[in-house]
């Protein structure tokens, strides 16, 4: 998403960049979040069972993307998806915003599933 799909969306104009977000997070919310989730009740139950507690914070770093999208990045998407849409001069600030965003989300997520692979590397 932050590497290809979103800069593609932003080299758009405004409106059909914001339609397009509109269509691919309809999509995309719901998996994300159970994904997340799962990753979390996953990574604590193997610590639980008696495995390494990398496995909890792994999991954990790949569930903290609920919490942080509820509370950090949902204003944005919200203004995003509001009718009706922003002005064009807003929605490309806000489609960049919601970019740094997503960005850290992503970044979070990647180091816990680095966490995930290592600990079943290693």
């Amino acid at each position: 998403m932050s590497l290809v799909e979103h800069p593609a969306r932003l080299a758009d104009e405004p409106r059909s960049a914001l339609v397009q977000f509109r269509h691919s997070y309809a999509r995309a919310a719901p998996w994300q979040g159970i994904t997340a989730l799962l990753a979390l009740a996953a990574g604590v139950s193997a610590t639980a069972l008696g495995s390494s507690w990398l496995w909890a914070a792994g999991g954990g770093l790949v569930g903290s993307a609920v919490p942080l999208t509820l509370i950090v990045i949902l204003p944005t998407n919200n203004r995003l998806l509001a009718e009706p849409p922003p002005a064009a001069s807003d929605a490309r600030e806000l489609l960049q915003r919601w970019s740094r965003l997503h960005a850290i989300r992503a970044t979070v997520g990647a180091a816990g599933l680095l966490m995930l692979i290592c600990e079943v590397v290693l």
